[in-house]
């Protein structure tokens, strides 16, 4: 049995942050509506970005998502409508500069993303998701849980940062497990250029970016099983 662990202080002792441009999608009734955000709560340091029902901030399941991390120890279960920001991410949020000159990580399945010309080709690479260095080794773990096909596993890690003509959006997106934002996502890049989203689902309270290959200048490759370093170019 794993240890008793206390349970995580009350959002009512969490500090807040006043936020401009933050926006989530919500959805009642059928309709999809965005609603403007004013403020977020930061994540006290060593508890997750996640809350069970009751408001207490869970402790940190990182890699992993059992039900023994995922439930309060006061009995209650996580609650996806309760999200927060990591403090080691709230300057990727506040400022678009920091997003800007940040170094961005993506893992894929393709030892050969940014020169492979079918990839380039292929709609369903046209949008990335990129985040902070945690969030996609969040993401790479979860691949190597026993119960993963080696066919699905991601296996390389790419850094990249953004081309300097390639400006960060100044809006900011919530992600909501319950509505298929994503959509919403892609049509904002569309209108603004690479756009950032508090992430709910990896590494919560974390920035993850949505952008396309051709934003951003590629510095490595990193072979995650064979340890070899490559670099990498954009075709």
């Amino acid at each position: 049995m794993p240890p008793a662990r206390p349970r995580g202080p009350h959002e009512s002792t969490a500090q807040a942050m006043s936020v401009e441009n933050v926006s989530r999608f919500e959805e009642a009734d059928g309709v999809v509506h965005r609603r403007t955000l004013s403020d977020l709560l930061i994540a006290p340091i060593g508890w997750s970005a996640e809350r069970c029902k009751a408001g207490h901030f869970l402790p940190e399941s990182y890699p992993s998502h059992s039900p023994h991390w995922t439930m309060c120890e006061c009995g209650r279960p996580a609650d996806d409508d309760r999200f927060a920001v990591r403090q080691s991410s709230t300057e990727l949020l506040r400022s678009t500069n920091h997003a800007q000159q940040a170094m961005w990580w993506h893992v894929s399945r393709s030892a050969d993303l940014f020169v492979n010309d079918e990839e380039q080709r292929n709609p369903r690479y046209e949008y990335m998701h990129w985040g902070e260095f945690d969030t996609v080794m969040h993401h790479f773990l979860a691949y190597l849980q026993p119960f993963a096909s080696s066919s699905g596993r991601m296996l390389y890690l790419y850094s990249a940062v953004l081309r300097p003509e390639r400006l960060v959006a100044a809006d900011v997106f919530v992600e909501n497990q319950g509505v298929a934002e994503h959509g919403e996502l892609k049509q904002a890049y569309d209108e603004l250029g690479p756009i950032r989203y508090l992430n709910v689902r990896e590494r919560p309270g974390s920035i993850s970016l949505l952008a396309r290959k051709s934003d951003f200048v590629v510095h490595q490759g990193f072979d995650l099983e064979q340890h070899d370093h490559r670099v990498v170019k954009l075709p």
